[in-house]
């Protein structure tokens, strides 16, 4: 009897432990999940402008590689953007018509070694088609040219009224300071000073109104090379450190803005809105006054 127990004991302990070796054999780690990550879709504007600069919502698209494709504004214009690596060049290239005229605009972005903005150019074409005769002209060859500090941060950008000029028509200095700029002075009399928080810098956040490179003061210059800053402003120089806490604005020495910053950010961390509040103009700013962002995940490969 004792025999038999012994036998059953043995072999549901060796039972088991097949079971456990078995087990043991099949089990793997699962493998971590990468991180999302994620690219802006849209941005949109709220609808007041307050003598700000005229932005509409943006629109992004991008090829398999996640480079930026296109900038569009709904029902308004779209900038198709291609990369010339043999050039050094980006640009950003639109058209439009106007009877039996088409207009081709381009912003060409010309870069250095390290990928960043040395100058740019808006070069316009018009194309009449007048009775089956084709005539080309060419109407704008305006340009903006960009210096750097040491460090690599932007300090001084010049807009001339044709490529070549020796003649500035708009300037704007920069004073950086811990990383971030601190102040711009512009050659139309108007100056920015700005506070920043200690937190990353949000790259998303240039979009928001009054930010460096999308200032109301950018329209004194009549070119959209400079309106449009913004839109190139990944290839001017570094970036900020740290994010806009607050703006005032003067022109003539009196102060005409005064403008505070809040973020606010969705479950992945990202800035989902860019409240403004504050005065402008002499004018209070709404509650509601404020710029949002959509994203899209980018996919796993």
């Amino acid at each position: 009897m004792k025999f038999l127990t012994h036998f059953y004991l043995s072999a549901i302990l060796l039972t088991m432990m097949v079971s456990c070796s078995e087990e043991l054999k099949l089990y793997h780690e699962p493998e971590a999940e990468p991180p999302k990550t994620w690219i802006v879709e849209k941005v949109n504007y709220p609808e007041k402008r307050f003598g700000l600069i005229d932005r509409n919502s943006l629109v992004f698209s991008y090829d398999d590689e996640y480079q930026m494709t296109l900038l569009a504004i709904p029902q308004s214009e779209e900038y198709k953007i291609d990369k010339l690596d043999k050039d050094k060049c980006v640009s950003y290239s639109k058209s439009r018509e106007s009877g039996s005229t088409i207009i081709y605009d381009s912003i060409l972005v010309k870069l250095d070694a390290g990928g960043r903005a040395m100058y740019s150019r808006h070069v316009t074409y018009k194309e009449t088609n007048n009775e089956g005769e084709i005539s080309k002209e060419r109407s704008q060859n305006d340009s903006v040219h960009f210096t750097y500090d040491a460090a690599g941060y932007l300090i001084l950008m010049q807009s001339y009224s044709h490529a070549g000029d020796t003649q500035s028509r708009y300037e704007e200095e920069y004073v950086i300071e811990n990383g971030n700029i601190k102040e711009i002075s512009t050659s139309k009399g108007v100056n920015y000073t700005y506070t920043y928080d200690d937190t990353e810098y949000e790259p998303v956040t240039k979009y928001a109104y009054e930010m460096p490179l999308n200032t109301q003061s950018l329209k004194g210059a009549s070119c959209i090379l400079v309106t449009n800053l913004v839109y190139i402003s990944d290839y001017i120089g570094k970036s900020n450190k740290n994010n806009v806490l607050s703006v005032v604005a003067s022109k003539g020495g009196e102060q005409y803005a005064e403008l505070a910053y809040a973020y606010t950010f969705d479950e992945y961390k990202l800035v989902s809105e860019v409240k403004i509040s504050g005065t402008i103009n002499n004018q209070t700013i709404p509650d509601d006054y404020i710029t949002t962002f959509t994203y899209a995940e980018k996919t796993q490969k």
